[in-house]
């Protein structure tokens, strides 16, 4: 009895080690993986990987698949910073990254209504020119043309955005030149540098309520733009505001010269002229629903003819279709 339990025991031994031969556990090869370490000012700044929030904050170490990844930074008050960044299997790297602090500042928008046939234009052109020379920097003031159809609607300006031109200059009720508006709402005369002067620094005296920047670039014979917008005073989002705050972003020329006159007025050199709209005349919305909520938007249009692309900036601003109100612009470098 005893020699056959022996036996039983004997032959289950076998039984299990020639299983455990016929059926190896299964290796399952861990995802490959590398470590980049985040650091830099200011502490606590957010860490998005492929545009999208990893949870973690200045400093901080992030553990990432093999491969390409975008990693920014950002916080509010400070310019947000990228970087594109190549992970390999166990690799690990360092990033350091500091912003750099916003100062947030008004840039008043001055938008002029002309014609190259507009003989009382050669003075407002004066004036304002003047006023960007020896008054204002780029970084407080900007200034946009729309050539409109009246003295003469062979202006050449205006026939390459014609449909557009005439919504912008109904939705100011605009039927002379020249014609000026200083950030939507204040109508100076346009050859009255005093009042201009005095309208603009009053709007610089205000604070920007949203931060607006814009970037372009060129291939394939289009121009590329893309608009950043963020909400940085609480204050401004408002029932009254919900559905009407527009972006609108334009396509100019700083300086176009011509070897004789284009027009009746005698003037060959005309400056900060709109060629070409990315969002048409009435603009695309800017639906924010929260403080601090950043919106973008990537828009093209086609390079035009005669367009001089070393002149070419793109501008955005945001502006409330009802009030007609300005609250902040930006140009592209």
């Amino acid at each position: 009895m005893k020699s056959i339990k022996v036996s039983i025991v004997f032959i289950l031994s076998v039984l299990l080690l020639q299983g455990c031969k016929t059926s190896p556990p299964v290796e399952v090869e861990s995802e490959a993986t590398g470590r980049v370490a985040v650091s830099g000012s200011p502490e606590n700044a957010a860490i998005f990987v492929d545009d999208v929030m990893s949870g973690s904050f200045l400093p901080d170490t992030l553990t990432l698949k093999t491969g390409t990844h975008a990693i920014r930074v950002e916080k509010d008050g400070y310019v947000s910073e990228a970087k594109n960044v190549t992970v390999s299997k166990n690799s690990f790297s360092e990033e350091v990254f500091n912003l750099a602090p916003v100062t947030e500042k008004k840039l008043v928008l001055l938008e002029d209504f002309a014609n190259v046939s507009c003989v009382p234009c050669v003075q407002s052109n004066l004036v304002i020119r003047s006023l960007m020379a020896g008054t204002y920097s780029s970084e407080q003031l900007l200034v946009i043309k729309y050539h409109v159809s009246y003295p003469s609607p062979q202006d050449l300006f205006y026939q390459a955005n014609k449909a557009v031109i005439d919504k912008r200059a109904q939705f100011y009720n605009v039927f002379s030149t020249p014609t000026s508006y200083v950030d939507g709402k204040l109508k100076p005369i346009s050859s009255d540098s005093i009042q201009i002067k005095q309208y603009v620094d009053q709007q610089l005296a205000t604070s920007a309520k949203f931060r607006v920047t814009v970037t372009d670039s060129v291939g394939g014979g289009m121009i590329f733009a893309r608009a950043a917008l963020r909400v940085i005073d609480p204050t401004v989002l408002t029932p009254a505001l919900t559905g009407n705050l527009i972006l609108h972003v334009m396509a100019i020329q700083s300086e176009t010269s011509f070897a004789t006159p284009p027009g009746s007025n005698g003037e060959t050199v005309f400056y900060d002229v709109v060629r070409g709209f990315f969002t048409g005349a009435d603009g695309t919305a800017a639906n924010f629903t929260y403080f601090g909520e950043e919106l973008s938007f990537n828009l093209s249009i086609p390079v035009g003819n005669g367009w001089d692309m070393t002149k070419i900036k793109v501008v955005a601003f945001l502006q409330n279709k009802l009030t007609k109100e300005i609250y902040q612009a930006a140009f592209s470098n």
